[in-house]
């Protein structure tokens, strides 16, 4: 729903490596033409400092905020998008 509302255009991909340097997921840019509103709790991925992209934690945060940008975390192992890592 929240990708829906604003029609977002893909502003940058940068990859997540693990360990051993095998590709595992990618931090996702998106850019929407007019400031959206996140309202509500939103999962939020959390990476430890100086820690395997394995170290994932995904923490529910209330958001009430106007971006004009989120970043979205995606895991190539499980297959789908684990929650935001950025907004702006």
């Amino acid at each position: 729903p929240l990708l829906a509302q604003g029609k977002p255009e893909v502003s940058g991909v940068t990859g997540m490596y693990d360990y051993e340097g095998e590709l595992v997921g990618a931090a996702v840019g998106l850019d929407f033409p007019a400031p959206i509103r996140l309202k509500g709790a939103f999962p939020v991925v959390v990476i430890p400092e100086y820690q395997d992209v394995e170290a994932i934690e995904v923490i529910p945060q209330d958001i009430d905020e106007s971006v004009s940008t989120i970043v979205v975390l995606v895991h190539f192992r499980e297959e789908r998008a684990l929650g935001l890592s950025g907004w702006y």
